[in-house]
């Protein structure tokens, strides 16, 4: 459907194999616990440049077997308070330098750190980094 991805990357009009409460990159580890305006880091590894940018969203599910949505994540925007270069806006960085194709394997990958901050007022019980809890969506 014009390219358009999921929310963990599977297209839009097809099944929906890496997501919840199956899918391959769900393993339903709570690896950590956060509160609520805390802050967290995050390292980004890019395997190639298309000249886009990263906003980072996060939809709260207490229940594994709910369908994480475009909406959800949409609702719940992380601010990204430290970023490597200057940001577009408090939720948006452009990736800096030029267009690249992929990079081969073995070589070195850039990387990025960000230091985000959790929504304020809302209660999360465990946040693992899996693609229904923490989503990272780069444009």
């Amino acid at each position: 459907m014009g390219g358009q991805c999921g929310v963990c990357g599977d297209a839009i009009d097809g099944p929906r194999n890496n997501e919840a409460p199956s899918g391959k990159y769900f393993t339903a580890t709570i690896v950590d616990n956060y509160k609520a305006g805390s802050l967290i880091d995050v390292r980004v590894e890019m395997m190639a440049n298309h000249m886009g940018w990263f906003y980072f969203k996060i939809c709260p599910v207490t229940n594994n077997n709910v369908e994480v949505t475009q909406q959800c994540l949409d609702q719940h925007p992380l601010e990204i308070i430290e970023s490597p270069t200057p940001r577009t806006s408090p939720y948006r960085w452009d990736i800096p330098g030029t267009y690249t194709q992929n990079i081969a394997p073995g070589w070195d990958l850039p990387a990025y750190t960000f230091k985000l901050k959790l929504p304020d007022g809302l209660r999360w019980v465990g946040i693992h980094l899996t693609c229904n809890h923490f989503f990272l969506m780069k444009k």
